[in-house]
């Protein structure tokens, strides 16, 4: 998803599925980008918040991401326990794993590692 102004791309956004044994839909936020000189301008939260409810009209259970939590926090995500849902890799910073229930519902436990897509599936981006 992306924003753009002029026909110029200034922002874009990515959720990649995670796959978990249980039969649950949970999708990653990542990566988010807004070139330079649109930052500070709400560009990254809307295109964040298009994005969302695109995930909600798809009946997406949970979204995550791995990042500042000041930033993501303005969007509804909440610190995400690795007890409550664990990251594909191992976590390289105490804190920073955030999820979002879409559904609803609580977020639910569960105790497994999810299965990523290749790109994101190395433990030096997380």
């Amino acid at each position: 998803m992306g924003a753009y102004d002029n026909e110029r791309l200034i922002g874009s956004i990515f959720f990649t599925r995670l796959w978990f044994k249980k039969p649950i839909q949970v999708f990653m936020l990542a990566p988010v980008a807004v070139s330079t000189g649109h930052q500070g301008k709400g560009i990254g939260q809307e295109i964040i918040n298009f994005g969302l409810n695109q995930l909600k009209k798809r009946s997406v259970d949970i979204a995550v991401t791995y990042g500042d939590p000041s930033f993501y926090s303005k969007v509804g995500f909440r610190e995400l326990s690795e007890d409550v849902i664990p990251a594909p890799q191992k976590l390289s910073m105490p804190f920073g794993w955030l999820g979002l229930s879409l559904n609803g519902k609580p977020m639910p436990t569960i105790n497994e590692r999810p299965v990523c897509v290749k790109a994101f599936n190395d433990p030096v981006y997380w």
